[in-house]
């Protein structure tokens, strides 16, 4: 079980900028434009939404393997653990 070690949230959105507790997190361009574009929106709050999103996957995934548990064989429960898995792991800096 890894302890994530980020800045504390809530992070929230402000223009292109990532605050949380009144603290730059990230500032989000579009590759594309120096602009503020409809994409370096959807990056922005897809950034801010990364801390609760991570914990709900984490919570979801001890929810699942119990689940997983009382159903050994069900092969798509077991795929979208898996999925979950690697998905946590890419955000704990593991691949």
């Amino acid at each position: 079980n890894t302890k994530m070690n980020y800045t504390k949230g809530p992070w929230e959105i402000e223009g292109s900028n990532v605050l949380a507790n009144d603290r730059t997190v990230a500032i989000v361009f579009d590759p594309d434009s120096c602009h503020c574009t409809e994409v370096s929106k959807a990056n922005t709050r897809l950034i801010a939404a990364a801390p609760v999103m991570y914990k709900a996957g984490k919570d979801a995934l001890v929810s699942l393997k119990l689940w997983a548990n009382q159903h050994p064989d069900d092969e798509v429960l077991a795929m979208v653990i898996t999925e979950l898995e690697y998905a946590l792991a890419q955000a704990e800096g593991k691949y």
